[in-house]
């Protein structure tokens, strides 16, 4: 898992101290939002709770205190450390900043690297209250047991020989939901799920929350089938709850996931292990859905046999992974029109057909370059500039036999044909690029933005590209 960054909200009036400060965070890996006065990050921290807040108090005192007082309290379910740079002040004015919230301070003007020391620190005591909310009894906002009474419950049911179940519950898109309506309006709706799941956890021995918009149940003396059966009805229900905290209503689902273990000696870390792993296997099968532990492993195994035995492109063939090729180039035409469709696909080279369409040459950029730069034997027409008789294959070829003709020819340019007639190229770099997470920035344009129809043109990867 990679980790994230520590989520710092800056809160300045001064906006010139605001961008620099966050320019500098942002230097050392801090995922930074800015607020221009306490009262827009009272927003800010509303619909997104930072872990910790820095507050430059370019106001009075007093003024600043009330406005940090307000941010504080809306960061009281999960601790959010907050940083107030301050002049020199009064040990009573201090004290006042401690009583409203504030936990550590900055002396002003700011000195950056006195910002990194205390961020580290800051750091520490989240980690503290994180791991000290771990272990209380009760989740603060459902007010159901915490995974550490999880954890104590199952460790007293484990041991014993009767099976012991759990199937943990999980709301799809809580994020989401805290991102569009605010961290206040997720959690009034984790309350109510926590109601409904305390109405249907009858037959459980423990309904608890171990936190992060996550439910668990605890079973004994239940078999996997009624315990998943539990766990999908609940699932059920519990989408079927009327919550709108704006228009339009929110559509909930959850996913979940059971293991229920018997008769074999496993640690409770292994039980929740396996719940989760299960939960994971419902999410990744689409979510709204209540997957058992193993119930994937066949489809997985078979899955790690297709990529050892190489036969992840089985049935890929040469039409489903080339280059279209919508140009084509007669032997009579001129270099100039050559060097115009040349330009106009981005493609690096353009089969040469005869009358008939049939395929009878490749003409390439650098081939139009060699052969009409204007010396001595320079030629204007794409017959005497062409290679005739290019290397190619029919639609049908195999991907393998693909891999094959550029392992042993890495540099060709294949030409792939229907019927005698070029319908597309392929390279040995248009196959690496297959293999090649496609992000936001692989066809960013390299030239400046136009309003020519060339900036327009998109290419894919251009055969002429050297490997």
């Amino acid at each position: 898992m990679v980790a994230q960054p520590l989520s710092i909200q800056v809160v300045a009036d001064d906006r010139r101290l605001l961008r620099r400060l966050s320019a500098f965070l942002a230097v050392f890996g801090y995922d930074v939002h800015q607020a221009a006065g306490p009262h827009q990050a009272a927003a800010a921290v509303a619909a997104r709770r930072p872990d910790c807040i820095v507050i430059d108090a370019g106001r009075s005192l007093g003024e600043t205190l009330r406005w940090c007082s307000q941010i504080v309290d809306q960061g009281r379910r999960e601790h959010v450390h907050t940083l107030l740079a301050v002049d020199e002040s009064s040990p009573g004015a201090l004290t006042e900043a401690l009583e409203a919230g504030v936990d550590d301070f900055l002396a002003r003007p700011i000195v950056y690297g006195e910002v990194l020391a205390r961020l580290r620190a800051a750091a520490r005591t989240i980690e503290f209250e994180r791991r000290l909310g771990q272990q209380s009894n009760i989740e603060p906002v459902t007010g159901l047991p915490s995974r550490a009474a999880v954890h104590r419950r199952l460790e007293r049911l484990a041991g014993g020989s009767a099976p012991v179940g759990c199937a943990v519950l999980d709301v799809d898109f809580l994020a989401g939901i805290n991102a569009r309506w605010g961290h206040p309006a997720g959690d009034a709706l984790l309350g109510v799920i926590a109601q409904k799941l305390i109405e249907l956890g009858q037959s459980a021995e423990l309904v608890a929350s171990p936190g992060a918009g996550q439910f668990c149940a605890v079973f004994v003396g239940q078999t996997e089938d009624q315990v998943v059966q539990w766990a999908d009805q609940a699932r059920a229900s519990l989408t079927e709850i009327e919550w709108a905290p704006g228009q339009p209503p929110v559509s909930l689902t959850l996913s979940g996931g059971v293991v229920v273990v018997g008769g074999e000696e496993v640690s409770v870390e292994t039980i929740l292990h396996r719940a989760e792993e299960a939960l994971r296997s419902a999410k990744q099968s689409g979510r709204d859905l209540v997957a058992r532990h193993g119930q994937f492993i066949d489809e997985a195994r078979a899955w790690k046999d297709l990529i050892a035995l190489g036969k992840l492109f089985e049935g890929t063939i040469a039409r489903d992974i080339m280059t279209p090729c919508p140009l084509v180039l007669r032997p009579d035409d001129s270099s100039a029109r050559a060097a115009a469709l040349l330009g106009q696909t981005a493609l690096g080279a353009l089969p040469v057909v005869d009358t008939g369409g049939k395929l009878v040459g490749l003409l390439s950029d650098a081939g139009l370059l060699a052969g009409s730069g204007g010396g001595e034997g320079a030629s204007n027409r794409v017959g005497d500039l062409m290679t005739p008789n290019p290397p190619a294959r029919d639609e049908e070829t195999t991907f393998d036999e693909l891999m094959r003709l550029f392992q042993d020819e890495p540099a060709t340019t294949l030409v792939i044909v229907h019927h005698d007639q070029p319908t597309g190229l392929v390279t040995a770099n248009n196959l690496l690029a297959l293999s090649s997470p496609v992000t936001a920035e692989t066809f960013r344009p390299s030239t400046p933005f136009s309003l020519g129809s060339d900036y327009l043109v998109i290419p894919d990867l251009s055969p002429a590209d050297p490997a």
